[in-house]
């Protein structure tokens, strides 16, 4: 930058280095790291406007500061430059949940199952969403059960689809996530089992 200040990649990968020492969310760092990533973003998309990779970790930095609603923007312009970037579309769509538009969160994650039927992520934000309303147990549980038969070693997997059967009245079914939760680590499901699978 100081031999070439007119390039936005130099500031584009500057503020991805600032993003990635701001990992500690402990560390009294945290915060200044984050604002010179966002800082470097700007001046990035200053120079080129194009630099979709620029508006996507922006996007990023903003959700972990609480900005959801100006994450939702920067995933909205790194959508528009590059509309096949699922990861733009699945974060925008997790911005969109913790703003309060569940509805609209629960289709733009749909819609990315429909592009890609083996997006993890997706998958078990459905599965959450409709773990939360009782009247779609069985779509959590099908969530689930799509997770662990694409291998997933998650806890909160286990720990989720455990729920969601004890809720519709597979107690043994449920135990056995407790406990495979339990293994992979889940202190939530310890003490679920001595609550439920004695």
């Amino acid at each position: 930058i100081e031999l070439n200040d007119k390039d936005g990649e130099y500031f584009l990968y500057r503020g991805s280095a600032y993003f990635s020492q701001a990992d500690d969310p402990t560390d009294h760092h945290h915060h200044d790291r984050l604002k010179s990533a966002i800082s470097d973003y700007d001046k990035a998309l200053e120079l080129d406007s194009k630099l979709e990779e620029a508006y996507f970790e922006r996007g990023e930095v903003k959700m972990e500061l609480g900005d959801y609603k100006g994450a939702i923007a920067d995933f909205q312009k790194a959508i528009k430059i590059t509309p096949s970037d699922l990861d733009a579309h699945y974060q925008k769509a997790i911005c969109n949940y913790h703003y309060g538009y569940e509805k609209q969160a629960k289709s733009e994650l749909e819609d990315i199952l429909k592009k890609d039927p083996d997006f993890i992520d997706a998958i078990y934000q459905l599965g959450k969403i409709e773990l939360e309303d009782e009247d779609n147990l069985q779509k959590a549980l099908e969530y689930f059960d799509k997770l662990v038969k694409l291998g997933s070693e998650d806890p909160n997997v286990f720990l989720f689809r455990a729920y969601a059967r004890l809720d519709l009245g597979d107690k043994s079914g449920s135990c056995e996530d407790f406990h495979k939760a339990d293994e992979l680590g889940d202190k939530e499901a310890h003490q679920k089992i001595h609550k439920y699978c004695k």
